[in-house]
C-alpha cells in the first residue's frame, strides 16, 4: 500500500514540477518582454537583444491552432470510421487483431511519420507549386500537409477511443433496441452514441490535445517560421515546432531568446491542461 501511495504521489509530483519550472523559467522572461506584448504581439522572431515586437505569440497560436484543425479534421472523420466498424461490424477475434494493428501503428515514433512527409510529399507539393503557373499556391511545408499526417499519427488513438466508447454500452440497452425494430445503424446512431455521448466528447478533446501537442512532424516536415493567418494552403510554425528549434539553437539559457521557449511551453501547458481537464471533467461527469 505504502508503494502504490508513494508511486501516485511521485506522478503528481513530476507534472507538478515541470509546472513549478515553467513559472519560475517564464517569470525570467517577462522581467524582460512585457506579458501584453507576449500576449497581444503580431509578430514572433525572438533575438537575443530585446527589440520591441519581436515576442508575440499570436502568429505561433495561429500556426498550432491552423494544423491541429486539420489534423483534428482528419482525426475525427477517419478514427470515428474506423472506431464505429471495430464497434459493429466486426468479429471478436477480428476485433482483437484490428486492436493490436492499431496498438502497433500508435507505437511507431513520429519522427518515421514525418521523415516520410520530408522526403515524398514536400517534394511533391514542391514541384505542384512550382507547375500550376500560380493557379494555386501551396507551400511545400503547408500546414494542410503537416496537418494531414498528424491527423493520421492521432486516427489509431482516438479510433481506440471511440471502440472503447461504443462498447461501454450496455448489451442491453443495443438489444432492446434491436428488439423494437431498429436496424443497427439507427441502433448506433439514435441509442448509442446519445448515450456515450459524454465518452465521445472527451475522446476528441483528448484527441484535440494530441493534436497540439505533436512535435516532430510539425518541426521536420513543417515550417520554422511564423506568420499571422490561418490559410492551410500556407506554411506556419507551431508552438512545439519553436520550442524544439529555439531550445536546439541556443546553448545559454539566460538569454531571452531562449527563455522565451519556457514562455511557450507554459503556454502551451495551460492550453492542453485546460482541454485536457475539460475532457476528465466531462468524461467522469454523472
Amino acid at each position: 500500500m505504502t508503494l502504490m501511495i508513494l508511486s501516485t504521489c511521485f506522478t503528481m509530483l513530476i507534472p507538478g514540477g515541470i509546472f513549478i519550472l515553467l513559472i519560475i523559467k517564464s517569470i525570467q522572461f517577462f522581467k524582460s518582454v512585457p506579458l501584453s506584448e507576449f500576449l497581444l504581439g503580431k509578430v514572433w522572431a525572438p533575438r537575443d537583444d530585446i527589440i520591441e515586437g519581436h515576442f508575440g505569440v499570436l502568429p505561433v497560436l495561429a500556426g498550432s491552432i491552423s494544423t491541429a484543425l486539420v489534423a483534428i479534421i482528419i482525426t475525427v472523420i477517419v478514427g470515428a470510421a474506423v472506431g464505429y466498424y471495430l464497434s459493429e461490424y466486426t468479429t471478436k477475434k477480428q476485433h482483437y487483431m484490428f486492436r493490436i494493428v492499431l496498438d502497433m501503428f500508435s507505437g511507431i515514433p513520429s519522427i518515421v511519420y514525418a521523415f516520410f512527409v520530408a522526403i515524398t510529399f514536400t517534394p511533391c507539393f514542391a514541384w505542384l507549386e512550382a507547375s500550376n503557373s500560380g493557379l494555386l499556391h501551396i507551400d511545400a511545408e503547408s500546414v494542410l500537409v503537416v496537418g494531414f499526417f498528424i491527423g493520421l499519427l492521432t486516427v489509431p488513438f482516438f479510433a481506440a477511443l471511440v471502440d472503447d466508447a461504443l462498447n461501454s454500452a450496455p448489451k442491453t440497452v443495443y438489444d432492446s433496441a434491436l428488439s423494437l425494430g431498429s436496424t443497427r445503424t439507427e441502433v448506433v446512431t439514435k441509442v448509442i452514441i446519445p448515450f456515450v455521448s459524454k465518452q465521445l466528447v472527451s475522446s476528441f478533446l483528448f484527441a484535440l490535445s494530441r493534436c497540439l501537442g505533436e512535435t516532430v512532424i510539425a518541426m521536420i516536415a513543417g515550417s520554422i517560421i511564423s506568420r499571422l493567418t490561418l490559410n492551410p494552403l500556407l506554411s506556419n510554425s507551431t508552438a512545439t515546432a519553436q520550442i524544439v528549434t529555439l531550445a536546439a539553437a541556443d546553448s545559454d539559457f539566460l538569454s531571452p531568446r531562449a527563455l522565451s521557449t519556457f514562455a511557450l511551453a507554459l503556454f502551451l501547458f495551460i492550453i492542453t491542461f485546460i482541454i485536457n481537464s475539460i475532457g476528465g471533467y466531462i468524461e467522469h461527469k454523472k
